[in-house]
């Protein structure tokens, strides 16, 4: 390590399984809190706080299987992505097609301007549900505003949109994931340590919201970063940039 400024590199991907980091079992670990003025500046955090005690009535888009499911997916822009597609087909495979008759596919090429008409078309072929990773937290809470009104339930799934008329929402809190690994880091190699962060995809709710959460533990400890770039999940990419 060169001297003692050790170079602590923040990957915020989207593994958000593996990503999490159990703190304050050890003693002497600084633990992270949410605070009021971060839920104050978060809508974020607003919006996940406020739901965590509701439950959704599904009654109304009750139906006998095969269901017909749209899947408007982040497409095979990085592993992460095509991993999660290869398990959505694998999945509807086991279930059988008196299950699940078809997957309604869409790849939005990790881009909201793609994924927008996309989900337009899904719903045209009227799914019995809609399984969405958004691209962009405000371009696509209109078409999740129409599948709804549609009476499409609308499955979210690793990001956010701007509205809370949707069913669920599988993934966890991105803020936090952020924080966490921040927190990770500041305990590993000290707050006087040199950081470098390397992000996901530009403009991509879940990328921006685990950045956020991970600035906001760094600003709390004096940090600033040696340099902050978009890594886009991908290890070809982020291996160039840490080259250069």
């Amino acid at each position: 390590m060169l001297r003692k400024l050790t170079y602590g590199l923040l990957v915020l991907s989207l593994l958000l399984g593996t990503s999490l980091v159990s703190l304050g079992q050890d003693d002497g670990m600084m633990e992270f809190e949410i605070t009021q003025e971060m839920i104050d500046a978060s809508p974020y955090l607003q919006s996940v706080l406020s739901r965590l005690d509701q439950v959704y009535d599904t009654s109304d888009f009750a139906k006998d299987p095969p269901y017909r499911i749209a899947f408007a997916a982040q497409g095979t822009s990085n592993a992460w992505s095509a991993l999660m597609d290869a398990h959505a087909y694998w999945y509807v495979e086991e279930l059988g097609e008196d299950v699940v008759s078809e997957l309604l596919y869409g790849d939005a090429q990790a881009s909201a301007d793609v994924q927008v008409p996309q989900v337009e078309d899904l719903l045209a072929q009227e799914p019995d549900a809609l399984i969405l990773v958004p691209m962009g937290a405000a371009a696509l809470s209109a078409p999740v505003e129409r599948a709804m009104m549609q009476g499409v339930p609308v499955v979210l799934c690793a990001s956010a949109v701007e509205t809370d008329n949707f069913v669920t929402e599988v993934g966890t809190n991105l803020y936090t994931v952020g924080a966490n690994l921040a927190m990770y880091l500041i305990n590993t190699v000290g707050a006087d340590g040199d950081f470098l962060m390397m992000t996901g995809i530009p403009g991509v709710t879940t990328s921006v919201i685990m950045e956020e959460g991970a600035l906001a533990v760094f600003d709390s400890y004096g940090i600033e970063l040696l340099d902050n770039q978009p890594g886009f999940w991908s290890p070809a990419e982020g291996k160039k940039i840490m080259e250069t």
